[in-house]
């Protein structure tokens, strides 16, 4: 196993220039990870409802046929 390690000299605005890019694309992938939650928790919502829906349609079933 080889280890390749590669140093690079950046000049302190290079750095800062990488640096703010770095935060930035930090910054993208949380709002791309909030919005899939938010997403995800909608649809969940929905989910939940819908069953609510079909459970009680259900319970009504039951009844029918018992009586």
């Amino acid at each position: 196993m080889t280890n390749n390690i590669h140093l690079v000299c950046l000049t302190k605005e290079a750095f800062a220039d990488f640096k703010m890019n770095l935060e930035n694309s930090t910054l993208d992938l949380q709002t791309e990870v909030d919005d899939l939650l938010l997403d995800l928790q909608l649809e969940n919502n929905e989910l939940r409802a819908e069953n609510e829906r079909m459970r009680i349609k259900l319970e009504a079933i039951e009844k029918i046929i018992s009586n």
